[in-house]
């Protein structure tokens, strides 16, 4: 029996991979070529938005290294994770590949097309279903055996998964580096060499992901709950892993800025950029110019009153503090306006949507075509909708079953931490950041599908 599931969770794992490798070929087929947008720029289909900026670190990083230049002083602002241009660097060094051409006539650097692409699309999709094999081979959980093939199917064949391996953004090689993590924290073992590796894997998951910079504080409390006493010294040695990770990232800061940082600048600006804005559009009755004007006033007033140059970093980083301190003051001052917002935006989060890599690759980034203002998001959203529900009434059933089995630990881990990126993300109100939440998810997904198994045997029987 055991031989006859090997066989069909292996037949799962090729299943997976083949999909994902076609849809791979499709995405580059369809969208690896530049179009005129109707703002009449040249506009690259696959690289815009957080995907384009990551593109131009890598390639500005691989031009001053190619001239000679110090790995510690050659890269831009970290200005979001730190990891995804230099991924992008080192492919693209290693391939002796082109990542941008001179477009002469409008005299700026476009991406080049047919260049390595696919490869790099396929890298990654290899590199998940093996992190997914490992993670496979390796987790305990205190439930039978045929829960984590369950898991595995959901994590193998859901298409949301799929589509992001077939995009630059970074979430797919996060959820690879977070089932590796996930692979060996919860595989049973008390070796103190294993949580000083599972703390340098946590590294690179907060260095690939920045959403995860804060997960070590529901971590440590895991740790508490699982090893009681052991907690505080297998802690200490999980943090030892960490540690080299997040000061090699700050040395790198410090070299190139003379400011000691770790987080993202982008970290420090995003609550002014984005969520202060939306809670003054409703608390003061302004139009969205107005804001702008506003937040734009402020900014002006910081660098006089301060004496910026923004050109410099150090004098950038110092506004984007007074920025942070201005949006938690504003949050907290209207703290009922700012909670609403969250708790509308997070249930637009919550919708899963397979389809949002395809659609920012068809549509325009800047450009007045936008593809949640067309007739494609309308026709799709009871699509989502339905296969939402679908998933999501499967892990209710399977969260009242595991609560049956009274598995604290697992539940309080897998249940805080979606609720972890809700809280930290959902005011955003973009599906795209609840893709780490598919791999706790899909532990309830598994106890569901269980349950539903178990029920219809019963009443064969």
């Amino acid at each position: 029996m055991k031989k006859i599931i090997k066989h069909k969770i292996n037949t799962i794992f090729f299943i997976g991979l083949i999909l994902s490798l076609t849809i791979n070929v499709f995405t580059i087929k369809q969208f690896d070529r530049m179009e005129i947008s109707s703002d009449k720029n040249d506009n690259h289909m696959m690289i815009k938005g957080a995907v384009n900026n990551a593109y131009g670190n890598a390639h500005n990083l691989i031009k001053k290294l190619k001239n000679g230049n110090n790995f510690f002083k050659s890269d831009n602002e970290l200005l979001g994770s730190y990891l995804p241009p230099k991924i992008l660097a080192a492919y693209y060094y290693l391939t002796s590949k082109e990542m941008y051409k001179m477009d002469v006539d409008n005299e700026e650097m476009i991406p080049i097309s047919n260049n390595g692409k696919l490869l790099y699309l396929n890298l990654q999709s290899i590199l998940y279903y093996f992190c997914l094999f490992i993670f496979y081979k390796k987790i305990r959980i205190p439930e039978k055996e045929n829960i984590i093939n369950f898991i595995i199917i959901f994590l193998a064949l859901e298409p949301t998964i799929m589509f992001y391996h077939a995009s630059f953004w970074q979430e797919s090689i996060g959820l690879s580096i977070q089932l590796l993590f996930f692979a060996f924290l919860l595989n049973g073992s008390k070796h103190i060499f294993k949580f000083i590796f599972c703390g340098s894997i946590y590294g690179l998951l907060v260095l690939q992901e920045g959403a995860f910079l804060y997960y070590i504080i529901l971590i440590l409390v895991f740790f508490i709950f699982q090893y009681r006493k052991k907690s505080l010294k297998l802690f200490i040695c999980f943090f030892i892993g960490y540690l080299p990770i997040i000061s090699f990232v700050t040395f790198h800061n410090y070299k190139r800025s003379n400011v000691a940082y770790f987080a993202p600048t982008e970290s420090k600006q995003v609550l002014f950029k984005y969520f202060v804005p939306n809670i003054m559009k409703a608390n003061e009755n302004q139009s969205h110019n107005e804001i702008v004007k506003k937040m734009d006033s402020l900014n002006k007033n910081w660098i006089i009153e301060n004496n910026l140059d923004i050109k410099i970093e150090k004098d950038r980083i110092k506004l984007y503090n007074l920025q942070n301190r201005f949006a938690i003051n504003y949050i907290l001052n209207n703290s009922f306006d700012s909670i609403s917002y969250s708790i509308k935006q997070s249930f637009h989060m919550l919708v899963i949507n397979p389809f949002e890599p395809y659609y920012f690759h068809k549509y325009e980034w800047r450009g007045k075509k936008r593809f949640y203002k067309s007739e494609d998001h309308n026709r799709l959203i009871p699509v989502r909708i339905a296969y939402t529900f679908v998933i999501y009434l499967i892990c209710f059933f399977g969260l009242i079953n595991s609560l049956k089995k009274k598995i604290f630990k697992l539940n309080f881990l897998f249940s805080i931490s979606i609720i972890y990126f809700v809280i930290l993300l959902g005011w955003m109100g973009t599906p795209r950041y609840f893709l780490p939440c598919l791999i706790f998810v899909s532990y309830y997904f598994g106890n569901g599908i269980n349950y539903f198994k178990n029920k219809l045997y019963y009443f064969k029987k």
